[in-house]
């Protein structure tokens, strides 16, 4: 079997429709190190890139980022590269394949539009036809040559809807609910006037591209949702666990005293 079929029976098992490929080399590489620590003294020749969409809903009640609402996105991740990767070692044991997402050695947007998965919106993130900017992107990384797959798209609007409805241009008020230890009066303030605990969703849900977006198909995003997370919560395997308990609870309390 081709690389471009084992690639894709793995993902359409997901309901992942959003793929593509296209030469290492064209990537804007950001981290050496990565590319090192899994290649070696190879060198990576082609990138399979993905969108995995995530929204189930708007959720106008909900207390946290709407990418937030399932379960950690690195656990869908992490089984899906395992299931792909030992595909393609079956048919291809000599040679090198490693997954990655956010944690990665390339530009990740910048490839995906490279691609033709989406365009570049005004705020920076990836934009798709179908899923708006509602999506993950994931991809492999390979020393063998892939047929390149990249297509036309269409273009932001640059309407500045965005800019102008962002709540702190600055510094995003997902970064603030993220921040460790105690937070300015003005950061606190802001946290309680958009009652977000977790990311943060203002720009996206302007964005004329999320106007009508269709709800994900993959059955890991529409499970095991949590969209009010209570005080006290239980962190495991949820987005906000990384940065530990102290931040999310913090926030959760700054909202029950606002």
């Amino acid at each position: 079997m081709s690389i471009q079929s084992i690639v894709e029976s793995g993902l359409r098992e997901e309901n992942i429709e959003y793929y593509a490929s296209l030469p290492f080399d064209e990537c804007k590489i950001i981290n050496t190190s990565l590319v090192e620590k899994s290649f070696g003294e190879l060198k990576p020749r082609s990138v399979i890139i993905f969108l995995a969409p995530y929204f189930s809903g708007r959720y106008p009640e909900r207390n946290v980022s709407l990418y937030a609402i399932p379960r950690d996105y690195h656990l869908f991740f992490r089984e899906i590269f395992i299931s792909i990767e030992n595909n393609l070692l079956r048919t291809y044991p000599n040679n090198i394949f490693k997954g990655f997402t956010d944690h990665s050695p390339i530009n990740e947007v910048d490839a995906a539009t490279k691609a033709g998965l989406g365009i570049i919106g005004e705020n920076g993130l990836l934009i798709n036809e179908k899923y708006g900017s509602f999506v993950f992107i994931g991809e492999i990384l390979t020393d063998l040559d892939v047929a390149a797959q990249a297509q036309a798209v269409g273009a932001c609007h640059n309407c500045g809807k965005c800019r102008i409805v962002c709540p702190s241009y600055n510094e995003c008020l997902s970064a603030i609910t993220q921040k460790r230890g105690v937070l300015t009066d003005r950061e606190q303030q802001m946290i309680r006037a958009y009652g977000i605990a977790w990311g943060c969703d203002v720009c996206q849900l302007i964005c004329p591209h999320n106007a009508d977006v269709a709800e994900t198909p993959v059955q890991f995003f529409r499970e095991d949702l949590i969209p009010n997370v209570p005080p006290e919560c239980e962190i495991v395997g949820r987005a906000y666990a990384w940065r530990g308990k102290g931040c999310i609870h913090r926030n959760l309390d700054l909202l029950k005293k606002g």
